[in-house]
């Protein structure tokens, strides 16, 4: 035991100094003098308490002088006041007057293990007024006695009555003392408070029995301090509990949880222990909890006492005492936890701790947990993890090898949604970057990384709620060489006003700067596109008409095909000033671009147009000049209608003999005109319309009148054999009654007409660009109508012709028929007997034809042939069998078509076989003009170089009113069908395949 500045001293009174006791308050009243001790070996010298080891024995002596004593008899006691303390034996006890002797101890003595001595004496001079008392005895420290400074206090009896005639007195200290500063044990988060413990009490240092605050204690979370304690921080927090017993809580302000996820750590400034041993406490970690369960007297666990884990989780086991009443048990209790059939080894809470924490990444998945207290008895208080659950939790990246000019994926997956988690990546820096996600409802999330550093990349996944983590593999991330474009066409062909595809390839790098045209054009443009879905290209459009206007367009013509991929005009510092494309032309450009060479540069991994003067790859974009080739009317059946909504459409019912080219049509049936003119797609594409369907946007260019900016073109379709007199009738096409299709790979456009819905009008004003004004409306095709349409590309300023082109076909309307070949139609009595005629409808056109007996015929018989078609020569042919019929028997054909009702009925009778008569041919309505000989087998889509030559010449005139005769095409008779009218398509249509 050793003395020293930074122990804590008794508080001494002086040797001679009296404590003054009001008289009167008992029969014989004294006070008492602060005492001198010896410690039986050595002397301990005033204002110094004798110290204790925990769990040692030392002999004592106690002196204690009692003044103003007024009798001859009496009883003293000196007592410990602490229960880690107490008296072995007493070893001695005289009891002295003044300075003299003669008093008698008549017994002195302490219980062993108590903590008071009782000394009665007898003999007193009646005329002293001072004894003293000297008891020397053995005083024992417990061995689990945290260090500490117990009183030690005494009274005096002068009556001998058995009650004390002074209040206890304190007159001087005992110290336990293990000459160790206080030693942390564990910090445990609990549903947002710490539990903190020390192997021993703590106070502030200096201070004795003096409880740690807030200003000595520091929180940091995630290394960032919370608040209060030595290092200021945003926050506060408040200390809970005696510390000077080894154990108390930390509340944080304003925080009602701490995740699992979150790294704590705690740290003390200098404290000390009950002995002012002093210490410090620096960055201890804390053990968060992701949820708390607490043990209970009743075996099935109470409440509070049972909960669900997801494996890996850590769980706060709090011990209650017994029977629980709202407070924890600091004891050191012992837990047993019973798992996988039987019970574990037990493990204690800790010194002074009242919580036990449990990993259960321990536990098998399905595992039920319990813990149970000593003495691990049928009154256990218990605590359950029910069922140990499996939140599957995974994490993936989709590359593990990828450059600093690349991105990676993090892909995470739980068997539970909604979650949140955190997503670390550590760079080869070791910097942590953490992303906070939340699972959607299947229980996902994603996370993008674009890495900046080369070396490997870590990721770490965190379930917020319940500590729960997964890793992927690493990633490595080298260096990525420097980026790249080029053209694998150098030489891109298409047609002025068309849409031109330059296909750009990029190489480790998803961007590149374009540079289109040069000063000697008269045109110069710098775009930057970017590859958003790296597929390592992009296709950049340019709209070769809507260039023409420059800054007049939304991003001057430019855009890209796919819809991940990204286009911007980038500032060429052109001319007028601010232009984002140099012009470069007095006055501006027209609508589109002139026929010429265009040069191309592209330069990858930058945006900056100053890159394309050093260019990775060059070529040149050719515009040749746009012509205006043909106008070719088709016909098909009405049922086709809202069937054909593409190219292929077109070419696969030509192919299966639905659509055919023919000079007349059956009222109702579908009219489809064939332009034949490259640069078109342009002028189409960059229409503003309502609707932005190629068909709102055709019909909206060709119904403007002729001054109007957007008229380029129109498609007119008047009647040719008006009456004397009277002003032809007009077809004017519209959103209903027509689909326009855009095949810009073969420079055709098809306007598909349905002539039973088609707006049918009188140009009372010779306009031509539909019903206004005086004009007569509500009219419909009649049987005999000839109509001859036209197709002009204007000419004006912003045109895409120099001169008006025209192109023209003419067709007739009839009514709706069908007609057999003989009238009467007379069958023999047998099997296969054909049944054929001809009609007006389009080919490809299905009706029913039903024979039913009439007059007497018995036994009465009906035969229907469904869904006879008419073939490409517009003929049809049925077979029936009239094996069960009789000779003479009479019977009527009729023949009828769902569509508009159309009708024929012819009678007949049965005759002897080889009796028939051979059907009369029809006269033909048409003739041909050819007989074709088929050089290929067409495909639905045309891939070939026609062999013969266009049906229509276009001719170039100098005024708006066209003055050449039209040139009429080829008509539809017996034998010129599908292979001359696929001919017909292929040579009009497709003079060259200009594009991929």
């Amino acid at each position: 035991m050793t003395g020293n500045s930074d122990k804590f001293r008794a508080v001494f009174l002086a040797a001679l100094m009296v404590l003054s006791v009001v008289a009167g308050t008992v029969a014989f009243s004294g006070s008492v003098a602060a005492a001198t001790f010896d410690s039986g070996e050595a002397a301990v010298q005033p204002g110094e308490s004798p110290r204790l080891s925990p769990g040692a024995s030392e002999t004592i002596t106690f002196n204690v002088t009692y003044t103003s004593v007024d009798d001859t008899a009496g009883n003293v006691s000196v007592n410990l006041t602490d229960s880690d303390l107490s008296f072995d034996s007493v070893d001695s006890v005289t009891v002295t007057e003044g300075a003299d002797a003669g008093t008698t101890v008549t017994s002195a003595g302490a219980l062993n293990g108590s903590q008071a001595i009782n000394v009665t004496f007898s003999g007193a001079n009646a005329a002293v007024t001072e004894i003293q008392v000297n008891v020397t005895a053995t005083v024992s420290a417990a061995s689990s006695a945290p260090d500490k400074q117990v009183d030690v206090r005494t009274t005096h009896d002068n009556d001998g009555a058995g009650a004390p005639d002074t209040a206890a007195s304190t007159f001087d200290q005992l110290v336990i003392d293990d000459d160790n500063a206080p030693s942390f044990v564990k910090a445990v988060e609990a549903d947002g408070t710490i539990l903190v413990s020390f192997d021993d009490g703590v106070n502030k240092t200096g201070t004795a029995g003096a409880n740690l605050d807030s200003n000595d204690v520091n929180v940091f979370v995630d290394d960032e301090v919370y608040g209060s304690g030595p290092v200021s921080g945003p926050n506060g927090l408040n200390v809970v509990g005696s510390t000077t017993d080894g154990s108390f809580n930390i509340t944080l302000n304003g925080v009602n949880d701490i995740t699992p996820n979150q790294d704590v750590e705690i740290r003390f400034g200098s404290i000390a222990d009950g002995a002012n041993n002093r210490g410090a406490v620096k960055n201890k970690s804390v053990s968060v909890t992701s949820q708390v369960i607490y043990t209970d007297s009743d075996t099935n666990g109470g409440e509070n006492s049972n909960a669900t884990a997801y494996q890996g989780e850590t769980v706060g086991v709090l011990v209650h005492q017994s029977p629980p009443a709202g407070s924890l048990d600091y004891s050191n209790v012992a837990l047993e936890r019973y798992e996988g059939n039987s019970w574990q080894n037990s493990r204690s809470a800790g010194a002074n701790s009242a919580v036990f924490v449990y990993d259960t990444s321990n536990s098998d998945v399905g595992d039920s947990v319990n813990w149970r207290t000593q003495p691990f008895g049928t009154a256990d208080r218990v605590a359950n993890i029910t069922d140990v659950r499996d939140l599957n939790l995974e994490a993936e990246v989709n590359d593990t090898s990828v450059t600093d000019a690349q991105q990676f994926q993090i892909d995470v997956s739980a068997a539970d949604s909604g979650r949140n988690v955190d997503v670390d990546v550590t760079d080869p820096n070791d910097d942590t970057t953490t992303y906070n996600l939340q699972l959607d409802s299947d229980g996902e999330a994603t996370q993008i990384i674009s890495p900046s550093e080369t070396g490997n990349y870590s990721v770490e996944v965190t379930d917020v709620n319940s500590g729960v983590t997964a890793s992927t593999d690493e990633v490595a991330v080298s260096k990525a060489k420097q980026g790249s474009a080029s053209l694998p066409e150098t030489i891109v062909t298409d047609q002025a006003g068309d849409i031109v595809n330059v296909t750009i390839t990029l190489s480790n790098t998803d961007e590149a700067i374009v540079g289109l045209g040069d000063d000697g054009i008269g045109y110069e443009a710098n775009v930057s596109v970017e590859d958003g879905n790296d597929d390592g290209e992009v296709v950049l459009q340019w709209n070769s008409f809507a260039a023409g206007q420059a800054n007049n367009a939304a991003n001057a013509g430019f855009s890209v095909a796919h819809d991940d991929d990204d286009v911007t005009l980038e500032d060429s510092g052109g001319s007028p000033a601010g232009s984002l494309v140099d012009t470069s032309v007095p006055g501006g450009l027209g609508d589109s671009l002139e026929a010429g060479d265009y040069d191309l540069a592209v330069t990858g991994g930058t945006t900056s147009p100053a890159d394309t003067n050093s260019p990775d790859t060059v070529g040149t974009v050719t515009l040749e000049p746009r012509t205006t080739d043909g106008l070719n009317l088709w016909v098909a059946p009405h049922s086709l209608d809202g069937a054909i909504g593409g190219p292929g459409d077109v070419y696969a019912n030509i192919e299966n003999g639905n659509v055919t080219q023919s000079s007349r049509i059956a009222a109702g049936d579908l009219l489809i005109a064939q332009v034949q003119a490259s640069g078109l797609e342009g002028v189409i594409a960059d229409e503003s319309a309502e609707n932005s369907t190629t068909t709102a946007k055709f019909l909206q260019i060709t119904r403007a009148s002729p001054g109007a900016g957007s008229h380029a073109f129109d498609l007119v379709i008047n009647q040719s054999n008006a009456a004397a007199n009277s002003q032809p009738k007009v077809l004017a096409p519209n959103n209903v009654s027509t689909t326009v299709i855009d095949d810009s790979n073969n420079d055709t456009v098809f306007v598909v007409i349905d002539t039973n819905e088609v707006n049918v009008y009188r140009d009372n004003g010779a306009d031509q660009y539909g019903p206004s004004g005086d004009d007569e409306t509500g009219l419909s095709i009649r049987d005999g109508d000839s109509w001859q349409a036209n197709f002009t590309v204007h000419q004006n300023k912003d045109s895409l012709a120099k001169k008006v082109q025209t192109v023209r076909d003419n067709i007739n309307t009839e009514s709706r028929n069908i007609e057999l070949t003989m009238d009467p139609y007379n069958v023999s009595n047998a099997d296969n007997q054909t049944i054929e005629g001809r009609t007006n409808l389009a080919p490809g056109s299905e009706f029913t034809l039903r024979v039913q007996s009439t007059g007497d015929t018995e036994p009465k018989f009906l035969k229907i042939s469904e869904n006879v078609r008419v073939n490409t020569n517009r003929r049809f042919s049925t077979e029936l069998d009239f094996s069960d019929t009789q000779v003479n028997d009479t019977y009527e054909i009729r023949t009828r078509s769902t569509e508009f009702n159309t009708r024929s009925n012819v009678d007949g009778t049965v005759v002897a076989a080889g009796m028939t008569d051979t059907p009369t041919p029809m006269p033909e309505t048409e003739t041909a003009t050819a007989t074709p000989t088929e050089t290929a087998t067409p495909t639905a889509t045309p891939t070939a170089t026609p062999t013969a030559t266009p049906t229509a010449t276009p001719t170039e005139e100098p005024t708006d009113e066209p003055t050449d005769t039209p040139t009429e095409t080829s008509t539809d008779t017996p034998g010129f069908g599908l292979a001359v009218a696929l001919v017909a398509l292929l040579a009009a249509a497709l003079l060259a395949v200009r594009r991929d």
